[in-house]
């Protein structure tokens, strides 16, 4: 502030300040000043700031998973570093392409219809002169949004599980070959055959069309159903390298077991085995353990003293 006088002798005030004077005000003081006067409504953005810093910065930082050889029992800080090894790797994958064209397939219908989509319904129920089948249709349409992808995942899980939902356990009927050449029916389960689909595809992604449990990989007769010998000469090299002295034979005795222990009637065993007497298959392929005897024990001595 500037005090003058003029001609007359009247004072006269100037209350601009001078670019210099505006230089000695402290803009951080000032502000400073602000925000305790006013700190009420700055403790409103608390929650939102707490909010970014737990679950969008600090995921953060597990990015870095991506360019290093993560190991749990390591940690992240931990594992070595290998660049850009993991997009490499999936860049030359066989089913690089697949993803990616799903991916834009995806983004791009999803632009399409389920952005005018709503636009659509909001303008047809705008226009409905029924007021109580307007409601029930809204109802209907926003409810599920109530619902996280993750319930909703899980909820299907549980009604669609072949081995507990509402879906039962799928059994798939396959026709095998014995030793002899003949034809014999093998059940097999919806688990086992996705877990030889998931082999095929993971490793020998060139040989998805093949319609067969063994077959051979290379050779002359790749791609073509394995022999009996053939499996026994794999199984003897398996047993070298893994220096595990196994054959094919023990998992007939082990699966026959298995089936008894959970109920299987004996006529039933001897057929899927594929024996002529039910001798051999209760005296030479059941091998029950220890605590079934023990249960099949206590059963009869509950049975006979409920008599």
């Amino acid at each position: 502030m500037k005090i003058s006088y003029d001609k007359k002798g009247s004072v006269m005030v100037n209350s601009r300040i001078s670019e210099l004077d505006h230089s000695t005000i402290k803009p951080n003081r000032k502000i400073w000043n602000q925000i305790k006067r006013d700190y009420e409504l700055y403790l409103f953005l608390l929650p939102i700031i707490i909010i970014y810093l737990v679950f969008k910065y600090y995921p953060m930082y597990g990015i870095q998973i991506a360019f290093k050889d993560f190991s749990p029992s390591r940690g992240i800080w931990g594992s070595e570093w290998v660049g850009f090894k993991h997009f490499i790797d999936f860049f030359d994958s066989y089913n690089f392409w697949t993803i990616m064209t799903n991916t834009l397939t995806l983004s791009a219908l999803s632009l399409v219809f389920s952005f005018p989509a709503p636009i659509i319904i909001a303008i047809m129920l705008n226009q409905m002169l029924a007021k109580r089948y307007k409601k029930i249709v809204q109802t209907v349409i926003y409810a599920p949004h109530f619902i996280s992808t993750v319930v909703l995942v899980g909820m299907l899980n549980v009604f669609l599980s072949p081995n507990s939902g509402i879906v039962k356990k799928s059994i798939l009927v396959r026709v095998s070959k014995t030793r002899a050449g003949e034809n014999r029916t093998v059940y097999v389960t919806s688990d086992t055959i996705n877990l030889f689909q998931d082999y095929i595809i993971e490793f020998h992604s060139s040989q998805t069309s093949i319609d067969h449990v063994f077959f051979n990989l290379s050779g002359k007769n790749k791609g073509e159903q394995m022999s009996y010998w053939g499996l026994q000469a794999l199984i003897k090299r398996l047993n070298r390298k893994a220096e595990v002295d196994f054959t094919a034979h023990m998992f007939r005795h082990t699966c026959a077991t298995q089936l008894n222990d959970k109920g299987i009637s004996a006529v039933s065993l001897k057929n899927l085995l594929g024996h002529a007497h039910i001798q051999t298959t209760l005296q030479m392929y059941v091998h029950p353990s220890d605590e079934t005897i023990r249960k099949h024990w206590e059963q009869a001595i509950s049975h006979e003293s409920k008599e």
